[in-house]
């Protein structure tokens, strides 16, 4: 059974500005999550966020435990970087969630695969 859910990203900008971005996650191994600045993330959104400037990965907060996929891949213009991030360590009711602390350059196009 498949068990979608909604989480937010949380990225840390060179200038020290703050991103956070609602991410929808399908649980369906393959597929990318979807992203939306402006509001909650569905499975129509955006599968992908262009980096404004140069930053870091600093958190991952995941509403539920996905059933079928089990981590999400990070890319960036379409290449996996060699970051695999679980996604059972990013459910925000842990007080203590892994910190990803991945860099991700300005310009570049971002996305998370569900593994």
């Amino acid at each position: 059974m498949v068990t979608a859910g909604n989480g937010v990203i949380s990225l840390r900008g060179a200038s020290g500005k703050s991103y956070n971005i609602n991410f929808y996650s399908s649980d369906v191994i393959g597929a990318f999550v979807t992203f939306n600045l402006n509001g909650l993330a569905v499975a129509g959104s955006q599968n992908f966020y262009i980096i404004p400037e140069n930053c870091i990965l600093e958190d991952i907060s995941f509403t539920s435990s996905n059933t079928v996929s089990t981590a999400w891949v990070v890319q960036i213009n379409d290449s996996n970087t060699g970051n695999v991030v679980s996604i059972a360590n990013q459910l925000n009711t842990l007080a203590n969630r892994q910190k990803p602390l991945i860099p991700v350059p300005a310009g570049k196009k971002f996305a998370l695969l569900q593994a």
